[in-house]
């Protein structure tokens, strides 16, 4: 089934389709942990085969000129399946946000928390995995600022009772000369 643009694509439906799998990430159980790291390398392989693919596109057919590049079927259809790529994999597939919706009814919301859950109560596995501060500040920025539900306003603050208690804040030791930090 092709996504497409629109209301249609960002339903709650479609967001669990798309990245259900995710809620593994933050189990207790390491199993279902485990399956759902499984699940991710796959994503995150189809998404830079696809890419490869794009930018191989990208290349044939930059001879065409700009214009008739971006116009260019073969282009466009590799570039629509990176895109639809990203969105099934992490962080890819949390970056953006609500298109001319409010955040906190925005049906992609539970997996930002999700994101951010998984890498406060699993820094080791969402460093090793999906690391990408932008898109973590980004999303805490975003949320932070967004007009919230009494729900999303008590997920924040266990997010970050969670992170406050933790021993682990590796940009804390970046800035503090942890030489571990530096080689990722």
């Amino acid at each position: 089934m092709a996504e497409q643009a629109g209301s249609d694509a960002d339903n709650a439906c479609a967001w669990a389709e798309r990245l259900g799998w995710a809620f593994g990430l933050i189990a207790e159980d390491p199993a279902a942990r485990g399956a759902a790291l499984v699940h991710l390398a796959e994503a995150q392989r189809q998404v830079a085969e696809a890419l490869a693919r794009s930018n191989e596109m990208w290349l044939l057919t930059r001879h065409l000129g700009t214009d008739e590049q971006y116009l260019e079927p073969a282009f466009l259809q590799a570039r629509r399946r990176h895109e639809q790529a990203q969105r099934r994999s992490l962080p890819d597939g949390v970056w953006g946000g609500p298109v001319g919706e409010d955040l906190a009814t925005w049906p992609g919301l539970p997996y930002v928390l999700l994101f951010l859950e998984w890498e406060a109560r699993y820094p080791l596995e969402w460093t090793q995995h999906a690391k990408a501060w932008g898109t973590k500040q980004s999303l805490i920025r975003r949320v932070a600022r967004a007009r919230q539900k009494e729900a999303i306003r008590a997920e924040l603050t266990d997010l970050v009772e969670i992170v406050v208690s933790r021993a682990y804040r590796c940009k804390a030791r970046i800035r503090a000369g942890c030489p571990g930090c530096r080689q990722r």
